[in-house]
Formats: C-alpha cells, structure tokens, sequence
C-alpha cells in the first residue's frame, strides 16, 4: 500500500470510529451532527452512516430523518460486555495474588485503538502505592499495558494507527512521536515486556505483559504499577517476571470461561 493510500485508509479508520463512539453516546444521530463534529461536507456525512448501516451498526428511525444503533451494534456492545466480564472474573484472584505477592498494585487492562482502558484494579496494603485506575482510560502509548499490547502489532500496522495522530503531552517524559513510539515497540518486542517510566503521571513507573488470549488472540495485559521512589528501573525486571507467570494463570483460567470471551470478532 502506498503511503498516501495509507493515511487516507487511517483517516477513514478515525472518522468510522469517531461515527461509532458518536453514535454510542448519543443514541441516534443526523447527517447534519455527523457534518459539523467531523468537519465534513453532508454527502460525505450521509456516505458514513450508510456505510454504518449496510454493516448493521446504524439503522434508520421510523421517520427516516435520525439514525439510531443498529442490531450488529447492539450484538457488538453485549459481546464485548460478556467478554470483558468473563476475562475480569478470570483475573480477579491472580491479581489480588500479585498484588500480596509483590506490594504493589495490580491492574488488568486492553487497548481500545489508540486508548488504554484499565478494567480492574487489586490495590496493595501499603500506605504509600498508586490507587486503582479501574474505569479510567489513557493513551495507550503512555502506559505500560498498552504499549505490551501495541508491541504486539507489525510496525507497519502501528505507522497507519497513529497516522495524523496529535500527541498529547501528559508528563515530560511522554512519547511524543512516532519514531520514538517505534524505538521503544522494538524494545518492547525484544525483551517481552513494557515499562512507563513516568510518562502518564509524573512520579509512577509501572511494567505491563500482554496475556494470550486461549484462542491465539494477545487482546489484554497485566500491569504492576508503584512509585518511582520505589521502583527503580533496575527493580522492573523482577516484576515483569512477576507479571509473566501471572499472565500465564490467567490465561489458563480465561480458558475455561464462556466461549463467546474467545471470539475473534
């Protein structure tokens, strides 16, 4: 693929997404709202919804004028609902584990595109520890359980996913471009876990390892995070071996779950 024929693929890819989490939110929609949030002519707007409609995530009101979520939206929202569920009831008793284990914090999350979001949290019992983020979503690229999910895509893959991007700026340690993202994807790679040295809240490291999903799909990571007065970045590796039998267990208890947990779509 030719790299202008990328980006034009990427900024369709933003532009759906954007449609979906629109329409999510609101319930319904009008060409006319779809126009002015996306900054786009009304045909280009009517052409996203019909597209939208033709795969089953919009549909037509009675009136014809709105359109509102459509029956492959509903069965999409219910399958990832039951799959996030069957997954957090899989880690819920390895992570307090890890917790106690270790002293440090726990986190079970996934990587929503370029988003992080944190599914459960199992707190230690020190005074001094990083409080649950469970329901909170960041940047992918600035935390540690996203960037071990991110390592898991081809370069190439992750070059359309942040074409266009605007790279927030959360800390000065944040990774602000894509080359620099690529560096440290390699370096995820190469040694198997990830590390976020400060770059979503100034004073917290944390070490993340991607879970295999039993049906071959990486589609969740575990998370140790701690204050960097305690974390040392020399100290990360002890954890992350930690993080690798954990994400072993909870594999293997994920298995047993429904199976809609494992469908790939």
């Amino acid at each position: 693929m030719r790299k202008n024929d990328s980006a034009v693929s990427a900024q369709s890819a933003r532009r759906a997404l954007r449609l979906v989490l629109m329409l999510a939110e609101s319930g319904q929609l009008r060409v006319t709202d779809v126009s002015r949030v996306l900054e786009v002519a009304p045909s280009t707007a009517h052409r996203l919804l019909t597209a939208l409609e033709q795969e089953g995530m919009a549909a037509r009101s009675s009136t014809g004028r709105r359109y509102v979520v459509g029956p492959a939206f509903v069965a999409a929202t219910a399958a990832t609902v039951e799959r996030d569920r069957a997954l957090t009831a899989a880690a819920v008793d390895e992570l307090q584990a890890l917790a106690r284990r270790t002293g440090e914090t726990a986190h079970l999350v996934r990587r929503r595109e370029l988003v992080t979001d944190f599914l459960y949290a199992a707190d230690c019992e020190r005074g001094l520890r990083v409080g649950s983020r469970a329901g909170v979503q960041l940047p992918a690229h600035t935390t540690a359980g996203g960037k071990a999910l991110l390592a898991l895509l081809e370069p190439e893959h992750v070059d359309v996913l942040y074409e266009g991007f605007e790279w927030p700026v959360l800390t000065a340690r944040t990774i602000c471009s894509l080359r620099r993202l690529q560096r440290e994807l390699a370096l995820v790679r190469e040694r198997g876990w990830a590390l976020n040295d400060g770059e979503a809240e100034d004073g917290i490291r944390a070490v993340g390892v991607a879970i295999d999903h039993p049906a071959g799909v990486q589609a969740a990571a575990v998370v140790l995070a701690a204050p960097t007065s305690r974390l040392s970045r020399g100290d990360a590796g002890y954890l992350a071996n930690e993080l690798e039998s954990s994400a072993v267990s909870i594999a293997a208890a994920w298995k047993n779950m429904t199976p809609i947990a494992f469908s790939r779509g």
